[in-house]
């Protein structure tokens, strides 16, 4: 599946690439090592806990290498979403 618009980038503490976009696939998050070869794609769509229900907007990580993002929202429904780095 390719990826639609980025919305953010992140790299980890271990050089990992991390990439939000939106499209129809349902994988909002893509991996990539240094070399930019894809390893993972998470994030997938829905309205559970770790689920993504809008647009991921931005991304950000912590010194644990926790992902962080905007799950953006029409109305005031939007939230931080937190992940680790395996998704």
């Amino acid at each position: 599946t390719e990826a639609g618009a980025t919305w953010g980038l992140t790299i980890d503490g271990q050089d990992r690439v991390y990439n939000s976009y939106q499209d129809s696939s349902g994988e909002q998050i893509s991996v990539f090592d240094t070399y930019g070869r894809l390893l993972d794609r998470w994030g997938q769509r829905g309205e559970g806990v770790d689920q993504i229900r809008g647009t991921p907007i931005g991304l950000s990580h912590d010194s644990a290498d926790n992902i962080y993002t905007v799950d953006m929202v029409a109305g005031d429904d939007s939230r931080i979403l937190k992940f680790d780095s395996a998704g």
